[in-house]
């Protein structure tokens, strides 16, 4: 192959087989054509064969460029992660650790556990990301963050699930509203003004509309804390997901919705990539 091979032909390759026309290509990698065009035809002229088969509209995979496409998206995989492991050799050296957490942990005990990982740990910086489920997944996926911490349930993954906290779905509203209850059902809640998590609405509702039930929605957030804050300042009662340790508000309780869905906390990372020591020990605090 004459050692001319790069990786920026590579990922300009892979990026064309994949858009399916140069312009578009540009497009995805945020620069103009003609820089793209001219490394495909070096890099077909290297190996001395024709790539692609281009028409008006597409450029196709001729039977060689698929061999390359099959062999150069691993390629660029291996050099992504050795990236990433070189990027966490360095981060264990200063002591960083990236971890994605979705916006119902920092209402846990699991959050109480992470600010005293902190306080015992200062020589330890944090990136905290804070994201839906799906877009933590993803950021583990990426190696954008060292572990993710999310509620059940989540779309399914390959990743290593350890549970943090176990969990329900609870009701929380003043005191007045829930006295001298232990625990509620979803009966009872009927009739009652609800404020739910825009991520949880459709479990809750399918939960009521399976026993025959009416319901009433009276808010509907995107943040957990927001859905606390309304039932605080008497809005209703608030439907949210929480474990056994949690503190209510002065005022506050919280109540067992017995036939509602189960909702832990876990911790999730990647088994197969490379972890930093300050990683696994930041874990094993947390869990």
């Amino acid at each position: 192959m004459g050692g001319k091979m790069n990786l920026r032909q590579l990922k300009y390759f892979v990026e064309v087989a994949e858009s399916g026309t140069i312009s578009e290509a540009a497009r995805r990698l945020y620069m103009t054509q003609p820089p793209i065009t001219t490394q495909i035809h070096s890099l077909e002229e290297e190996l001395g064969t024709q790539l692609f088969e281009r028409t008006p509209r597409r450029m196709t995979l001729t039977d060689a460029g698929k061999i390359l496409y099959s062999r150069a998206g691993v390629m660029l995989d291996i050099i992504d992660i050795a990236k990433d492991e070189i990027r966490s050799l360095e981060e264990q050296k200063t002591g960083k650790i990236r971890i994605g957490v979705t916006s119902s942990v920092f209402c846990s005990d699991v959050f109480d556990r992470i600010l005293k990982y902190m306080k015992n740990n200062k020589c330890i910086d944090m990136d905290i990301h804070e994201a839906n489920t799906y877009d933590i997944i993803e950021q583990l996926r990426s190696g954008t963050i060292h572990t993710a911490i999310a509620r059940t349930p989540f779309p399914l993954n390959d990743f290593r699930c350890i549970i943090a906290s176990e969990g329900r779905i609870k009701a929380y509203g003043t005191a007045s509203m829930l006295a001298d209850m232990e625990s509620v059902t979803l009966k009872q809640l009927a009739d009652e003004p609800l404020i739910v998590s825009r991520r949880w609405h459709d479990i809750i509702t399918d939960s009521f509309v399976r026993e025959g039930l009416a319901y009433n929605i009276k808010c509907i957030a995107d943040d957990v804390r927001t859905c606390m804050a309304v039932a605080e300042a008497g809005g209703g009662i608030s439907l949210i997901p929480t474990g056994d340790g949690q503190k209510a508000a002065h005022g506050m309780v919280y109540r067992e919705v017995g036939d509602m869905w189960r909702s832990d906390i876990v911790v999730l990372y990647n088994d197969n990539a490379y972890m930093p020591e300050s990683v696994r020990n930041f874990i094993d605090c947390i869990i």
